[in-house]
Order: C-alpha cells, then sequence, then structure tokens
C-alpha cells in the first residue's frame, strides 16, 4: 500500500497529463503540442529564465546584428524568434502539463515568418511562412551551452526561478532535486545527437540541416560528410505549386509529373548502367581471343586474297577496305 500511494504521488507530480485550450486550427499550428513532453520537455519555468542567468551567453550566440535597438530586444528575441504580444511563448514553442509545464517545439518555430513594413513598424506575423530571421542553429548552441556552465545549479537558477515563477516547499525541492538537473542531463543529450553539426557548414538564418537533422537523430544512421542546408519553405498555397519543387533541395516533389520524370531518370539511369555492364561484359569475354590475334583470320584472309587487298588493308570483320 506504501508503495502504490508513493507510485501514485510520483505519477500526479511529474506524469500527470494536462490538456491545452487553444481557440482554432491557427493557434493550433502555432502552439499546439505533438505530445513530446516526456522524452522532450523542458521545464517552462527554467525554460524561460536562461537568457536572464545567461546574458553573456545570449550575446555570445545571439543573430548578428542584434541589439538594443531591435525588435524584442530581450531574451530568446536574440535567435529571431516570432514572439507575438501576450503570448506565452514565442510560436512553435508548445506549453502542456505533465505535472509540470513543459515546453517543446513544434513545426510552426520553422514555419512562422515575421515581419514588418517600416523600419519602426511592430512586427507582423505570417502563420506559415518561411522563419527567415530565425537561427536555430545559434538557439541550440546557446541551450547546450548554458547547461555546461557553472551557474546550471539549483543554487543559482530557484532564486530567478521564485522571482517571476513562485514556487511552495515541496515544488522548490521538485526542481533541486529532478526537474533542474533532468533539464541539464536533457541539454547534454541533445548536444551528443547534435555533435555532427559542428563539423559542417553553419546553418544561419532562415535554415536547417533538413536532410541530417532526421537521418541521424530519428534514424540513428552513422554520422557521415553529407550537408543537406537548405532554407525553410512556405506551407501555404501548395496546389498552386504542383508540377514544381517543393523544397529548396528538391527531396519533395510538387505533382505526379515530377514523380514520373523522376522515375524515367532512374529508369534511363539503370538502364544505362545496364549497358555498360554487357560492355563490361564481353570486353572480358572477348580479351584473350584478341590477344591471341597477330592478324586476320583464316577465311578473313582468302577474302582479302580474292578481292586483291592485302590483310593489313582489311576491316577487323573481315570485308576489305578502299584503297586510298
Amino acid at each position: 500500500m506504501i508503495a502504490a500511494a508513493c507510485a501514485g504521488v510520483v505519477w500526479w507530480k511529474f506524469f500527470k497529463p494536462g490538456g491545452q485550450d487553444l481557440p482554432g486550427p491557427v493557434a493550433r499550428f502555432e502552439y499546439g503540442s505533438l505530445h513530446g513532453e516526456l522524452a522532450a520537455g523542458l521545464p517552462y519555468a527554467v525554460f524561460m529564465i536562461l537568457p536572464r542567468v545567461f546574458p553573456d551567453l545570449v550575446a555570445a550566440y545571439s543573430t548578428r546584428g542584434y541589439g538594443p535597438k531591435k525588435p524584442g530586444y530581450g531574451g530568446y528575441g536574440a535567435f529571431g524568434l516570432a514572439w507575438e504580444e501576450g503570448q506565452r511563448l514565442p510560436a512553435g514553442l508548445s506549453i502542456r502539463r505533465l505535472g509540470y509545464d513543459r515546453v517543446t517545439i513544434n513545426c510552426a518555430l520553422c514555419h512562422t515568418e515575421s515581419y514588418r513594413l517600416s523600419a519602426d513598424d511592430a512586427p507582423h506575423f505570417a502563420v506559415g511562412g518561411p522563419a527567415h530571421t530565425l537561427d536555430l542553429q545559434a538557439l541550440l548552441r546557446f541551450l547546450i551551452a548554458a547547461s555546461h556552465d557553472a551557474r546550471f545549479t539549483p543554487a543559482r537558477l530557484l532564486p530567478e526561478i521564485n522571482i517571476h515563477f513562485p514556487l511552495d516547499v515541496i515544488d522548490q525541492a521538485d526542481y533541486a532535486a529532478v526537474l533542474i538537473p533532468l533539464a541539464r542531463s536533457a541539454l547534454r543529450l541533445a548536444e551528443a545527437q547534435l555533435g555532427w553539426m559542428n563539423a559542417k557548414p553553419a546553418w544561419g538564418p532562415g535554415r536547417d540541416d533538413a536532410f541530417n537533422l532526421p537521418k541521424f537523430i530519428l534514424t540513428q544512421t552513422p554520422w557521415d560528410n553529407s550537408t543537406g542546408n537548405t532554407k525553410f519553405p512556405a506551407l501555404w498555397r501548395l496546389g498552386s505549386r504542383k508540377g514544381t519543387l517543393y523544397h529548396s533541395a528538391g527531396e519533395t516533389s510538387g505533382s505526379k509529373a515530377s514523380s514520373a520524370r523522376w522515375n524515367r531518370r532512374r529508369s534511363r539511369g539503370k538502364s544505362i548502367t545496364r549497358s555498360r555492364s554487357r560492355a563490361r561484359r564481353s570486353s572480358r569475354r572477348n580479351a584473350p581471343h584478341a590477344t591471341q590475334r597477330a592478324g586476320p583470320a583464316p577465311a578473313r584472309r582468302s577474302r582479302c586474297r580474292r578481292s586483291g587487298r592485302t590483310p593489313t588493308m582489311c576491316s577487323p570483320g573481315g570485308s576489305a577496305m578502299p584503297t586510298a
């Protein structure tokens, strides 16, 4: 009974799921959860105070040109995230309760565009557009660097958390003993999975390595020298792009016709490969005989004599060649 009661308390404090009250499909796209909180969720309070605890790391990894004159200056604005006024997090970051509020990413992180109509204008946001201001790699490097910093401890983080998210005694104990150490471990695990990107060209704002991210992380393919840096595509009006390549690198096509063209190219490639293979096999079969022949075969020599030609004037096929 005691063990069951303890298990129930642990489940209630750390794993009890909660829902999301989002008003419509656009909000669900921007802030809806993909239910990855258990494996990849960071406690909301920890995530929010990291820029305040590590302002030097924000400055070190921020997007080029970041500064006080930029709209959204401060905190995660340094990495070009599309943060609408009044929202708890930028678009593409979801909050869902699993014991505690946890933060994960969704597709809108790379597919919400922000723009201004003038230098002094407030940012506007286009859901489904390419996030050309987002420096995703810089954001990841900031979080990883923070996990290795000596300040990433309960003693340093808890006072900052209590300023913005007051905790009771039990919650403070949970953060100190479990949530903060696990958050640090999760970021270091992410570093181990993303180590390959340090040996490749930087992604830059509005881009990521769209192919190596799933290849090395989801399928656990061994690291190689491939580079797949490409810009974030827009997700709107895809029907008007039929017959064209949806993605700038061309891994997805916009119609059956494009797929048919790809299949025809692949078939031609296979046909050429088969023809070359047959030619190589034929040359290997004929090579020993060719080395034994010092001149035309006897039958060919007789035809040459009848035609009045010498053997050296005969073609390899045995027919007489015209004289000059």
